[in-house]
């Protein structure tokens, strides 16, 4: 039988590819990155859950309230955290194009866990600052996610590599109905801490993201744009397993300082006319 991870060895232009360069580091690179879609798979899931918890409810005195204020409370909280998305993917591109991807990243993951601490205070104005950046954390690091593993990725896997973004998103999605129905099922709804593990688990993902890109490499690509080319040629080497004066690296080099050429000339042409 086929395996389903082999690549062919040569492109498409019939040039000899390296197999070495679709080795281990390519999916340790996705699979780390990707853990900021898990940041968006689990928020997405569990707030709606944790909302209708009794604790949650006796806690911001729900359980006490209309159905137009338990609604309005639940607008607000959706509003508040797609609000932030917005800004935060809006504003994320600027700051990856300024500082780097990888930055960006982890920044985003640094915002998200200051929200989702916010959101474990038991008040009501920290839970929608709490839910604003949560959701700027999300929309920063769901722009940037595909544009690092794509920028980093070998051209013939490259849509495998992308494609973790979704399997750890619905991944995370899973993870976030069943946290809920785990405590609503075996944890007291007389003390805070039923709602406050669905709260806190959001932690998880985004602690991880910090503490695998922290080692990971910064996309050559933005390295190369900035001029960095000598940094750019050492993480290319890194994540390609190949020497940095391999054939294969300064054919990709060439390519991408190429392709960036292009594109800043294309640029300039559609601003000037």
């Amino acid at each position: 039988m086929r395996n389903p991870m082999a690549v062919r060895a040569s492109s498409p232009e019939g040039e000899d590819i390296p197999r070495e360069i679709y080795g281990f580091r390519p999916y340790l690179l996705a699979i780390s990155a990707s853990w900021a879609s898990a940041m968006y798979g689990y928020d997405s899931a569990f707030i709606g859950g944790t909302l209708s918890l009794p604790s949650f409810q006796r806690t911001y005195g729900l359980d006490t309230a209309s159905d137009s204020a338990k609604a309005n409370l639940s607008s607000n909280i959706v509003s508040t955290f797609q609000g932030g998305a917005f800004f935060g993917c809006a504003l994320s591109f600027l700051v990856a194009e300024r500082f780097g991807r990888r930055p960006t990243l982890i920044l985003a993951a640094i915002i998200f866990s200051i929200g989702a601490a916010l959101q474990m205070i038991g008040r009501l104005d920290c839970l929608y600052v709490g839910r604003a950046l949560t959701g700027w954390g999300v929309g920063s690091s769901a722009m940037i996610l595909p544009i690092y593993v794509s920028e980093c990725s070998p051209a013939l896997i490259r849509g495998r590599l992308v494609g973790t973004f979704e399997v750890m998103l619905q991944a995370a999605l899973v993870c976030g109905f069943w946290v809920n129905y785990g405590v609503n099922k075996n944890i007291s709804p007389e003390g805070n801490m039923q709602w406050h593990i669905p709260v806190a688990v959001q932690f998880v993902p985004a602690g991880l993201l910090v503490i695998f890109m922290i080692p990971m490499i910064e996309s050559p690509r933005w390295l190369v744009s900035k001029g960095k080319l000598q940094d750019a040629r050492k993480n290319l080497s890194w994540v390609r397993n190949l020497p940095q004066d391999h054939a294969y690296i300064d054919r990709e080099m060439s390519m991408i300082e190429v392709a960036i050429e292009h594109e800043s000339c294309s640029s300039l042409e559609f601003v000037v006319g």
